[in-house]
């Protein structure tokens, strides 16, 4: 007899809310600030970050018709 297979749980880690760097996201976000993301294909989004987990990072640009995520690994910098 075999047991059912369960779908595998997603476990959400915290972030290091010591590190600066995801200090500086969290107050981005909350200043609601517009960035630049350059990505390290060499293009850029602008606009406003909505949120960020362990492996993307949402930018809302322009009026906010367009949301972007972005996968964390793609990114080269947030300015």
């Amino acid at each position: 007899m075999s047991t059912p297979h369960q779908a595998p749980v997603a476990s959400m880690s915290e972030f290091n809310t010591s590190l600066p760097s995801i200090r500086r996201i969290q107050g981005i976000i909350r200043e609601k600030s517009d960035v630049e993301v350059k990505l390290l294909t060499g293009d850029d989004i602008n606009g406003k970050v909505l949120w960020i987990d362990d492996n993307c990072i949402c930018i809302e640009s322009g009026t906010g018709s367009v949301k972007t995520i972005i996968w964390l690994h793609a990114v080269a910098y947030i300015k």
